[in-house]
């Protein structure tokens, strides 16, 4: 009797997050083998994190002990613009410059098929082939962390648009002073991110925190206002902080209006929230879907990842597992060249 032996080869994915990378080996049926996560300074700069990222590679596979030729391939998840064809990162404040050939550097300095992926759309394959969206065709992944981004899954196809842009729906303009963007950038008022993103709610937080002298905040912080996160702010609402409470509904109503314009646009059958948002549990669900039910002509589910961190992980490995299965003849992949 014939046995598939998944560990005949191997596969990686990366997530370079604004505070971490992550990178992680799998086996050919996305058995997690070994994994390594790094702290690192948002402000460290484009080389400092791809040197994390090559050691943190290096690392995984001697973690799990892997034969490097035995590797087929690996998908990094980057927060920017990217070409996913040329394994280009286009735009991306966390490198810092431009056109990045990020796919041919790693490629050359391994050997190894290197595809380069917005991490938004590698979170919304992960969803998609393990996550709460494997049953559905057609998702909306949507993330809502220091930025707002959407992953789009049509026909069980990941959609990038003509330039690579679908999905970012930060720069969707749904209040007023959005017009502004050419001057502010997404700091504008108006623009989504601007006002549903963690990095706003948390920004907002500590301008209030500093104006406000009760015990409640001097005691979530230490009394440093700096040191609030997004956790801090949920903690506050439920502790009956009247300025979290208005600061988070504001974000959510928001981004429910985000999600409904979506909604709007692609009729999925699902709409997956990940990031940070998630923070706030079931009331920061039942809130959102209010908003999206009464903006809407018929509403999908609306569900929280299952995969929480390791979503762009996992659609990493997807990506790669697809690649090899199928074949590169079909697939959109960086070259070795």
């Amino acid at each position: 009797m014939l046995q598939y032996n998944s560990r005949a080869g191997f596969v990686a994915g990366a997530d370079l997050g604004a505070e971490k990378v992550v990178v992680a080996v799998a086996d050919l049926q996305g058995n997690i083998i070994s994994e390594v996560r790094r702290d690192r300074d948002p402000k460290s700069g484009g080389n400092h994190l791809l040197r994390s990222l090559m050691d943190a590679f290096r690392e995984a596979l001697a973690q799990g002990e892997i034969d490097r030729k035995k590797l087929r391939g690996i998908a990094i998840g980057v927060p920017g613009v990217t070409d996913a064809e040329k394994g280009v990162v286009i735009l991306s404040r966390d490198f810092g410059q431009e056109n990045l050939p990020l796919g041919r550097i790693f490629a050359e300095e391994f050997g190894l098929m290197t595809f380069v992926e917005n991490d938004v759309n590698l979170a919304a394959l992960g969803e998609a082939r393990w996550g709460v969206g494997r049953k559905y065709k057609d998702i909306a992944y949507i993330r809502a962390g220091r930025g707002i981004g959407a992953g789009i899954i049509i026909n069980r196809h990941l959609h990038r648009g003509s330039r690579g842009l679908a999905g970012e729906i930060g720069y969707m303009g749904v209040a007023e002073g959005c017009l502004q963007y050419r001057k502010q950038g997404l700091t504008s008022v108006g623009y989504l991110e601007s006002i549903a993103s963690i990095s706003a709610v948390i920004t907002n937080m500590i301008a209030e925190a500093e104006r406000d002298e009760t015990a409640l905040v001097r005691e979530l912080t230490n009394g440093n206002p700096e040191l609030i996160a997004m956790g801090t702010v949920f903690k506050a609402a439920e502790e009956g902080n009247d300025t979290a409470r208005r600061l988070l509904d504001r974000a959510i109503t928001y981004l429910g209006i985000g999600v409904a314009n979506l909604i709007s646009v692609l009729d999925p059958e699902i709409v997956v929230i990940g990031g940070e948002i998630s923070l706030g549990g079931e009331k920061v669900l039942e809130r959102l879907r209010s908003v999206v039910d009464s903006l809407t002509f018929m509403s999908p589910p609306i569900m929280f990842s299952n995969l929480g961190e390791n979503a762009v992980i996992m659609g990493g490995i997807s990506r790669i597992l697809d690649y090899v299965h199928t074949g590169p003849s079909i697939m959109l992949a960086a070259s070795r060249k």
